[in-house]
C-alpha cells in the first residue's frame, strides 16, 4: 500500500475542519467569564475555629483531639489542650482576638438553644390535638382509666 500524497480535496477539508476550530476557539475567548458563583450566606456564622486557623492546622487540631478522646480524656482536659494547641499555634495578637471571637460565638450558640421560647407538650395527644383540630381535649379520664389498668398489671 503506498502513500499517496494528499489531493486538493483533502486539504481543503483539513484546511476548513483547522479554521473552524480556530473561529469556535475565538468565540470561546471572546465570551465574557462565568461569574463565579457566590456562596450562599448561612443563617448562622463560622466557628472561629474555621476563621482564625488554616484547614492544615484545623485538621492537626481534629487529629489531637480524636486522640485524646480515645485515650479516654475528659472533655475538660481536651479543652486545655486545644487551647494550648491555638496558643502555640497562632501569635499572640491573633490568639487575643480568637479567644473574643470564641466567646462571643459560644454566647450566641448557647442562646439560640433556650427552650423556655418553645411550650414542650406535656402529652402525645396535646400534640395530636394541636394537628387534628380537636375541641374535646380533657383527657385526663382517659389517663386515670389507663394508670389504673397498668397498676393492675
Amino acid at each position: 500500500m503506498s502513500l499517496r500524497p494528499l489531493s486538493r480535496l483533502s486539504f481543503g477539508f483539513i484546511f476548513l475542519q483547522f479554521s473552524l476550530l480556530c473561529t469556535v476557539l475565538a468565540e470561546a475567548n471572546s465570551l465574557p467569564e462565568a461569574p463565579t458563583p457566590i456562596r450562599p450566606t448561612r443563617g448562622c456564622p463560622l466557628s472561629p475555629y474555621a476563621t482564625y486557623l488554616s484547614q492544615d492546622q484545623q485538621e492537626t487540631l481534629h487529629e489531637l483531639v480524636t486522640e485524646a478522646r480515645q485515650q479516654g480524656a475528659d472533655e475538660s482536659t481536651v479543652k486545655l489542650h486545644i487551647d494550648k494547641y491555638i496558643s502555640k499555634v497562632l501569635p499572640p495578637q491573633k490568639y487575643a482576638e480568637f479567644r473574643d471571637a470564641f466567646e462571643r460565638f459560644e454566647a450566641n450558640r448557647r442562646e439560640k438553644r433556650s427552650t423556655e421560647e418553645k411550650k414542650i407538650p406535656k402529652k402525645v395527644f396535646d400534640l395530636v390535638d394541636q394537628y387534628s383540630g380537636s375541641v374535646d381535649t380533657d383527657y385526663s379520664k382517659f389517663y386515670k382509666d389507663n394508670v389504673r389498668k397498668l397498676r393492675r398489671l
